[in-house]
């Protein structure tokens, strides 16, 4: 599979959204448990979105979806190692 086109299809944006949000719940999964971790993330993508629509540029949903994604998979991730 070629990467690059596929990140040229969805969007560098929307890949960092999803990848950001996959790091930070993970990062916070050290330190805080799993299901406190998911929502702050989401909490903080919710956050930036409302402060782009303030900022002048506008709210976008699919920028929340790739966020909800990269939370999904880490928390599955996560879930996962716990089985092993």
């Amino acid at each position: 599979m070629n990467y690059q086109k596929l990140v040229q299809k969805i969007g560098v944006d929307k890949v960092a959204h999803f990848a950001l949000s996959a790091f930070l719940v993970l990062a916070l999964s050290l330190v805080l448990p799993i299901w406190v971790s998911a929502p702050i993330v989401l909490g903080v993508g919710l956050l930036k979105e409302w402060l782009d629509k303030k900022t002048g540029t506008y709210w976008d949903w699919n920028d929340i979806k790739a966020d909800a994604l990269g939370i999904a998979v880490s928390v599955v991730l996560f879930l996962l190692t716990k089985l092993i």
